[in-house]
């Protein structure tokens, strides 16, 4: 029984599952700024955008 007990409490709540949910939705709202076309940034990278 402790064994359970001890289980559930080491589990994120569900305000720290949103917390990091946006923080990845910002990395990744960031990485595709990066890559989209129309902002200009593609250029600045060179080869590292082109496909193979």
């Amino acid at each position: 029984m402790a064994h359970e007990t001890e289980h559930k409490s080491n589990h994120p709540s569900l305000k720290q599952y949103l917390v990091i949910a946006v923080i990845l939705f910002a990395i990744t709202i960031v990485e595709f700024g990066i890559i989209w076309e129309p902002i200009g940034v593609e250029d600045d990278l060179g080869p590292t955008v082109t496909p193979i």
